[in-house]
């Protein structure tokens, strides 16, 4: 694959934008993390949002952990190793003092599965969601369409993040 610098350069500058958009959700944790015992920081949204892109920002800005929780899916299911996460955000937060960031489609009810509950939720949408790789068929489709009734997770989120900015186009063949 060949990436033109002007390619690169068009990406270092959405990436930049990128960094704004995200700096709501820094300046609303600040208050909330510092100084605190460990707090469970919910990051949800749909498929192809920004989701695992906000997690590590945010892990990075607070060096906090982060559990992306869609590397514990089992595939072809919609079902998660809800002991592993469990036991992750368990190891992850006894006798510290940061926060543990998890970021995933579903997350709450991951979470909830898991037996925690989170502390603060971010919720993260953008304007190209049609445009995304949504989960549209059979079974799953119909767990995320009962989650959504469930939690609400845009509606009842303490922080609504809009990442318009577009990821990184590239890959390679």
């Amino acid at each position: 694959m060949t990436v033109s610098v002007a390619e690169i350069s068009d990406w270092w500058t959405k990436m930049q934008q990128q960094t704004s958009t995200y700096q709501p959700a820094v300046d609303a944790l600040k208050p909330i993390l510092y100084g605190l015992a460990p707090r469970i920081i919910a990051i949800d949204g749909k498929n192809g949002v920004g989701k695992s892109s906000l997690g590590r920002y945010l892990s990075w800005q607070f060096k906090s952990p982060i559990v992306e929780i869609d590397r514990y899916r089992i595939l072809p299911n919609f079902d998660y190793l809800t002991d592993e996460i469990h036991r992750l955000i368990c190891e992850r937060t006894i006798r510290k003092t940061k926060p543990i960031f998890v970021e995933g489609i579903a997350v709450r009810w991951v979470l909830q599965a898991a037996k925690f509950r989170p502390d603060f939720c971010v919720y993260v949408k953008n304007g190209h969601e049609s445009d995304v790789n949504v989960i549209r068929e059979g079974d799953i489709a119909e767990r995320l369409e009962a989650y959504e009734r469930e939690f609400g997770p845009e509606s009842s989120a303490d922080l609504v993040i809009n990442n318009d900015i577009d990821h990184f186009p590239y890959s390679a063949t």
